[in-house]
C-alpha cells in the first residue's frame, strides 16, 4: 500500500492519450458512465460480466446496437456458445447447458448479439490474458476496473472470504492476478472498488498480499476509503478504492465536497401505488403509529445520536441520516427521524429500519434495504417504557441521506418511505422505485429511462451491485 509523504515527490501521474477501457465485473458499466459525463476521450475496448441481465444493460445503456450478428448461426450453434462463455442467471454460477437450451430462441440471439456488441469475455475464471488484446500502450492509455463480488466480505453476506482457491464468489479477485500476470502490456491504470470489509482484521493479510502482487507487477497502489455522501449523493454507502498506477507515479485522492443534496431530493414527484406497503406488511414490521415507535435524536455531523430510550449519546456507524435540530446533553426528540432505536441492546435488522430523509440513506447493497418515511408530523415524545421489549422498524425520511442500496431479487427489500395521512397520524410507508435507486447511484435519468425494457426486480439488482457514479467521477477527475 503506497501512501505518505515520501510518495508526494514521484511525478503526478496523467493520462495524455486516448483511453481503451477494461471492465471486469462489469455490471451495466458505471465506470463507463463516470468517464462519459467527465467527457473523456474513451472507448468500450472490452467488459467481463457474466450476468446476461448485466450485460443487456450495458448494450442499452451505453452500445444501443441491435444488430443480429447470430442470423447465420443455429439454435444449437447459439446455445454451445453461450455455455462455452460461461453465462450466468443469478450472477453467482453459470448456468448449466440443459438451463440455456430452455430459453427461447429470440432470448437466445438476444444474449449473443449482446456479448459481441459489448465485447464481452464473459466468465473471468475462463479469461486468458490475450483476451484482453492490450497492444499499442504508446498510443493508447488503458483503464482495467475490477470491482470484484463484495458477497463474502460484506457485512450482509456469510463472512466466506477471499481466499485464493477457495471457490467463493470474492475469491475470483485471484482470477485478476492471473490474467495481469498472463499480460506482456500491461493497463497502466487499474481501479479497484470494493466493502470495507476487504481490509478488515479478517481479510487484511489477503488483502496485503494483493498489494504485494500488484507491487510485483510494478504498481504502485493506492488505497482509502470513500463514502458517497462526500462526493454529493445523499446516500452513505462506504467503499474502499484501490487506485494503481503501473510505474513510480504519485496519485492523490479527491477531496470531500459538502453535501448540497437530501434523500427527497432524489425522488419522483409520483408514485405508482403498487410502491406502498400493504397493511399486512406493514403489521410485519410492527406498529404503525408514530407514538408507538421508539425514537432517537441526531446531534451532531459525526453522526453521534442523543438515545431517547437509554438516555445516552450512540454512534450509529453512518446508517442514520445526516443530523438536524439542537445538540445538547439530555435534548428531546423534537421530530422523529429514527423509529425504533437498539432495544434491549439488539439492532432492528437492515429490512425492518426506516430512517427520516431529512438527512440521508445508508448504503444500497445486496439484500434487505431499509425504509423511508416521507413526512414528519411534529414534536412527539413515545412512551419508550411500553414499548420496551418490542423491535419495530426504523423509519427513514426523504429529508436525509439514503440507507445503503442493496441487490435486491426483488421490490420487497428495496427501501421504504413513509408519509403522514392526511386523515389522522399515522404514517405509511412506500419502497424507493428504481429511478430513485439509480439517482442515488449517480446515474442520469435519460441513462436510466434506457432501461426501459428491464424487469423491476432486475432494476434493484442492477443498482445496489454497482459503484456511485460520482465517487468514479471525482477518482478519474485525478488523472484526466
Amino acid at each position: 500500500m503506497q501512501q505518505g509523504s515520501i510518495f508526494d515527490e514521484l511525478p503526478r501521474f496523467e493520462i495524455t492519450k486516448p483511453i481503451r477501457l477494461i471492465e471486469l465485473f462489469a455490471g451495466y458499466g458505471s465506470q463507463a458512465l463516470a468517464l462519459e459525463y467527465l467527457n473523456a476521450d474513451f472507448e468500450h475496448y472490452k467488459i467481463c460480466e457474466w450476468n446476461y441481465k448485466s450485460f443487456h444493460a450495458y448494450n442499452d445503456i451505453h452500445i444501443r446496437d441491435y444488430t443480429d450478428y447470430s442470423k447465420d448461426l443455429s439454435k444449437e450453434n447459439i446455445v454451445d456458445y453461450l455455455f462455452e462463455k460461461g453465462i450466468s442467471s443469478d450472477w453467482n454460477l453459470p448456468m448449466e447447458m440443459e438451463q440455456i437450451k430452455r430459453f427461447k430462441e429470440p432470448k437466445l440471439r438476444k444474449i449473443y448479439n449482446d456479448i459481441i456488441v459489448t465485447h464481452n469475455l464473459a466468465n473471468i475464471s475462463l479469461t486468458k490474458g490475450k483476451d484482453l488484446e492490450i497492444k499499442d500502450t504508446n498510443k493508447y492509455d488503458y483503464i482495467m476496473t475490477y470491482s470484484f463480488p463484495c458477497q463474502d466480505l460484506s457485512a450482509a453476506g456469510k463472512g466466506a472470504g477471499m481466499e485464493k482457491g477457495s471457490g467463493t464468489r470474492s475469491g475470483l479477485l485471484w482470477e485478476v492476478e492471473r490474467i495481469l500476470s498472463e499480460l506482456d502490456e500491461k493497463p497502466q491504470v487499474l481501479l479497484m472498488e470494493n466493502v470495507p470489509q476487504v481490509h478488515s482484521t479478517k481479510n487484511m493479510q489477503l488483502f496485503s498480499n494483493w498489494l504485494n502482487a500488484l507491487e510485483k507487477m510494478g504498481y504502485k497502489s493506492y488505497v482509502k476509503d470513500l463514502n458517497a455522501k462526500n462526493y454529493g449523493i445523499p446516500q452513505s454507502r462506504n467503499r474502499t478504492f484501490v487506485v494503481s498506477i503501473l510505474g513510480d507515479y504519485n496519485y492523490e485522492f479527491p477531496e470531500k465536497q459538502k453535501l448540497k443534496l437530501k434523500l427527497k431530493d432524489m425522488l419522483e414527484d409520483k408514485v405508482d401505488k403498487k410502491y406502498y406497503l400493504s397493511e399486512k406488511a406493514i403489521k410485519r414490521m410492527g406498529p404503525t403509529k408514530v407514538e408507538e415507535n421508539i425514537y432517537r435524536k441526531h446531534c451532531s455531523e459525526d453522526l453521534k445520536i442523543y438515545d431517547s430510550y437509554n438516555h445516552k449519546y450512540v454512534d450509529t456507524m453512518g446508517t442514520i441520516p445526516a443530523g438536524y435540530g439542537k445538540v445538547g446533553h439530555g435534548c428531546v426528540l423534537e421530530e422523529p427521524i429514527c423509529l425504533n432505536s437498539k432495544v434491549d441492546g439488539k439492532q432492528p435488522s437492515l429490512q425492518d429500519r426506516i430512517y427520516d430523509s431529512k438527512g440521508i440513506s445508508t448504503a444500497i447493497t445486496t439484500s434487505f434495504n431499509p425504509a423511508y418515511k416521507i413526512k414528519q408530523i411534529g414534536n412527539l415524545y413515545p412512551d419508550t417504557e411500553k414499548f420496551k421489549n418490542k423491535t419495530t422498524g426504523r423509519i427513514y425520511s426523504p429529508n436525509g441521506l439514503s440507507p445503503t442500496l442493496n441487490v435486491c431479487s426483488g421490490g420487497n427489500h428495496t427501501p421504504i418511505m413513509g408519509y403522514k395521512s392526511e386523515k389522522n397520524t399515522t404514517y405509511k410507508f412506500r419502497r424507493l422505485t428504481p429511478i430513485e435507486c439509480f439517482r442515488l447511484m449517480g446515474v442520469k435519468d435519460n441513462d436510466f429511462q434506457k432501461l426501459s425494457e428491464t424487469s423491476n426486480s432486475t432494476l434493484y439488482h442492477l443498482a445496489g451491485d454497482s459503484i456511485v457514479v460520482n465517487v468514479l467521477t471525482a477518482l478519474f477527475g485525478k488523472v484526466l
